[in-house]
Order: structure tokens, then C-alpha cells, then sequence
């Protein structure tokens, strides 16, 4: 390929709802894990990863917090920020994020007419969305890319980023097993294979399978610095005698989080994202920000960006004719595991109904036990419509769990749900980033938009 395709005025751009269409067209052929193609389109395109600050983050849970707490730090200490992420919610402009906000829709028809030019390889929809998110975010002159891992990490479409400052493993456990594997210290291995020899890393509270597997990697590359999030003084001690690690020291005392990391500003913060996992986020997010060595991020910076960050779907509270209605995108055990240690802090209502819907691959089972002792009905619900291509976990097998009554959409079983329910009661809506998507439609009355399992 001699270049980068074309893009003068003579060039004849799509419109959005075209590209988004060919883009959409994409998804029907599911991830497609390897490298060689997302790196060959974007050398075509000036290898726009190559010249930018690059923060890139793995995890089987939190990095899309973790990802969405660094970059309100950097924008709120004047950093010019992009951020990638996935899935999303609602609309495919959410997974590219400009100074904060969902990328425009001009902006987005550039960089999908880049990405989806008929010169570069034929890409599958997650490397289209990461060549666009790379190149709208070199149009923007972004001065900080934050880049989350769609899967696993050594193979991730992301992983294209040669030189990233810092790099970030948020938790390692058991997810994607058909593709990862059900050991951890393999998953591990797979995630820890974005770090780079020289470049300092920052590391979540890993299980000694997990922590293991890590160190062993990060000895063989020779990594730079690395940091560990340590919630005593005794898991500090271990993960400095043991591994070298230096401990970023995190206590959440129920209301805020204190931060102490191993050199620059401690923090102590009232979240706006609740819950002890999102404490151990926080902390790792504090981390990559003062390994950036930026020097606008400040302590202000840090408070401003921890008690500030927006980020839909994490036991986010909205109300529905006098019912409070939380959603998370809890999405396997692990994350339940936490979401159950937040209900436990919580007020007990009259009565909780659970909204709840997984994929077929989840371990739902396990997900529903942690559940069970905190509703007091269940309803449930495909969270994608057939034609999305994926299959989800059948309402028979989830009442074979937890006794429920099975609905065939999300709308049905929402409203179903809210029927049950009288004022002050509450619903919790969980099992699925697409079911938490589909329930913020229905809150707000919109149509659904096509939904992207990838």
C-alpha cells in the first residue's frame, strides 16, 4: 500500500448513516482476535498511534471505569483527552470520546470514512472502531489517548500501540472463557501482554494465581515501575517483598476514598462512582494519572476528576414513577461478587425486584447466586434480540437457578417489573452492558438503535 487514502476535496465522503451501515454490516462476522490487520490500515493512515500519549488499559473488570476516571483527571486538569471504549450503551459514538463528550457526528463521519476506506484490509467492526477511535482522536489533537481493551489484551485490536506511557491491568478473573481459557494465571498472561519493556505499569488487587503469572512476565520483558493497589498494610508488605511492586494504598471507608500512592499528592475523595470496587478503580486510576508525569495533574486535578467522572451503567440511580431503578453492567461473577458487597451497604427496601438477563457464555449461574439473597423477584429477559448474532441465556435456565418469570424483551420484562412495584420500592437491572442499555431506552422513552455485541 503506497500511502493513505485519499482525502481531497475531490474525495467523496458518505454520509454518517452509510458508514454506519457498512460498519453495522461488519459486526455479523463476530471478533476476530490478531493484529496484522489493524496495523497494516493504520500505517496506511500515517500510523496516527505512533505520535500520541497513549494510556492503554486491560481488565477482565474496571478498566472502563478506571479508564473513564483517568481521563476526567486529565480534562479537569486542562489535558486535552481522548477516550476509546466498549461496548456501548446505547449509540456507537459513545465508544470514542472527545474532551469529555461523545465524539460529534461529523467527526465520527471522518474518521469511519478513513477507517472503512476500500484500500485498507477488509477490518472486522472492533478494529474499524479502533482505527476510527485512533484517528479522530490524532484529528483532535488529543494530547492524552485513553485506550481500553476489548478483549483479553495480548491479541486486542488495541494492542497496536508500540510506546504507550503508561499501561494497566484493573482485575483478573474469569470471563470470555471459551476464547481466554478458565485458568487464571492463563487469562492473566493474556492481559499483562500489553505492558512494554521500560514503560511503568499500574496494577488493580490481583489473586496470587493472577499476581503470579504477572510478575513472571513483567521480569521477562523488564517493565518499568510498577505500582499496586493494596487495601492493608499487610497486602502492601506482600506485594513489595514478593514482587518488587510499590503500593498505591487505598482505604474506602464506606463514604470516601483515601489514595495514598507511592510518590505525587494522596487524594481522599467521595466517588461518583459508588462501591469498594470502584475504590481499588479510583486508586488505579490516581496511579496512571501521576505516571503520566503530566504536570497539570495536580491534587485538584485528582479530587476534581474522581468525584466529577460520568459514567452510565455503573449502579447508576434513575426513578420511574416513584421507583428507584438501578442499573450496573455487571456482567459475570466477579462483577456481581462487588455489585452485592454495594447492596450490602444499602438501605433494604420493601421489596427489590431484579431485572436481569446474560449471554449463553456467562458463568449466570454463579451470578445469580451472589444475587439471590438481595431481590425479591426476578424477572428475566434476553438482553439482545436474536438477530444480533449472539445467543443469551435462556429464561428456563435462569429460573432453574433462582425461581422467575421469563420475558421475551427487556420492555417486557421492565414493565413487567414496574407493575410489581409501588413507591419507594426499588428495581435492579443487571446481568448485561446491552440489558442496561436496552433499560435506559426504555426509561427515557427512545427507540431502540442497533445493538453491537462486540
Amino acid at each position: 500500500m503506497k500511502g493513505p487514502p485519499a482525502t481531497d476535496a475531490a474525495t467523496v465522503v458518505p454520509s454518517l448513516a452509510t458508514l454506519e451501515q457498512q460498519l453495522l454490516a461488519r459486526a455479523s462476522s463476530g471478533a476476530k482476535l490478531g493484529l496484522g490487520r489493524v496495523r497494516e490500515a493504520l500505517t496506511a493512515l500515517g500510523a496516527p498511534q505512533n505520535n500520541m500519549c497513549v494510556a492503554h488499559v486491560a481488565g477482565t473488570n474496571g478498566k472502563g471505569s478506571s479508564c473513564a476516571m483517568l481521563e476526567s483527571i486529565a480534562r479537569h486538569a486542562g489535558v486535552r483527552t481522548g477516550l476509546s471504549t466498549s461496548p456501548h450503551l446505547r449509540s456507537i459514538a459513545e465508544r470514542i470520546r472527545l474532551n469529555g463528550s461523545a465524539i460529534d457526528d461529523a467527526a465520527l463521519r471522518r474518521a469511519l470514512a478513513l477507517a472503512l476506506d476500500q484500500r485498507l484490509p477488509p477490518l472486522s467492526f472492533f478494529e474499524v472502531m479502533t482505527v476510527a477511535a485512533l484517528a479522530a482522536m490524532k484529528q483532535a489533537r488529543s494530547e492524552l489517548a485513553i485506550i481500553e481493551v476489548g478483549l483479553g489484551g495480548r491479541l486486542d485490536a488495541s494492542n497496536v500501540v508500540a510506546a504507550p506511557q503508561v499501561v494497566a491491568v484493573t482485575s483478573v478473573a474469569r470471563d470470555h472463557m471459551p476464547i481466554l481459557g478458565d485458568r487464571i494465571d492463563a487469562i492473566a498472561r493474556e492481559k499483562i501482554a500489553i505492558s512494554r519493556s521500560g514503560r511503568p505499569l499500574v496494577l488493580g488487587p490481583l489473586a496470587p494465581a493472577a499476581a503470579e503469572a504477572v510478575a513472571a512476565y513483567c521480569d521477562r520483558i523488564a517493565v518499568g515501575e510498577v505500582w499496586q493497589v493494596a487495601r492493608s498494610p499487610r497486602e502492601a508488605r506482600h506485594n513489595r517483598h514478593r514482587f518488587g511492586h510499590r503500593a498505591i494504598h487505598c482505604h474506602f471507608d464506606g463514604k470516601h476514598a483515601h489514595i495514598t500512592p507511592p510518590r505525587g499528592p494522596s487524594v481522599t475523595a467521595t466517588l461518583a462512582l459508588a462501591g469498594t470496587h470502584q475504590a481499588d478503580n479510583a486508586a488505579v486510576a490516581v496511579g496512571m494519572a501521576l505516571l503520566l508525569n503530566e504536570p497539570r495533574i495536580d491534587a485538584a486535578a485528582l479530587k476534581q476528576g474522581l468525584e466529577k467522572v460520568v459514567w452510565p451503567g455503573r449502579m447508576e440511580r434513575r426513578t420511574r414513577a416513584g421507583v428507584t431503578v438501578w442499573l450496573d453492567c455487571a456482567h459475570n461473577p466477579h462483577a456481581a461478587a462487588a455489585l452485592c458487597q454495594l447492596l450490602a451497604r444499602m438501605p433494604r427496601p420493601r421489596r427489590r425486584a431484579l431485572v436481569f438477563g446474560a449471554m449463553a457464555d456467562k458463568c449466570y449461574e454463579n451470578m445469580l447466586k451472589f444475587l439471590a439473597p438481595w431481590v425479591d423477584d426476578c424477572y428475566y429477559c434476553p438482553p439482545l434480540p436474536p438477530s444480533a448474532g449472539r445467543r443469551a441465556a435462556r429464561g428456563e435456565h435462569l429460573r432453574a437457578t433462582l425461581d422467575g418469570q421469563p420475558y421475551p424483551t427487556p420492555a417486557a420484562a421492565l414493565a413487567a417489573a414496574q407493575r410489581s412495584l409501588s413507591r419507594g420500592d426499588e428495581m435492579l437491572v443487571t446481568g448485561s452492558a446491552y440489558l442496561v442499555g436496552a433499560a435506559l431506552n426504555w426509561l427515557d422513552e427512545r427507540p431502540p438503535r442497533p445493538v453491537v455485541p462486540l
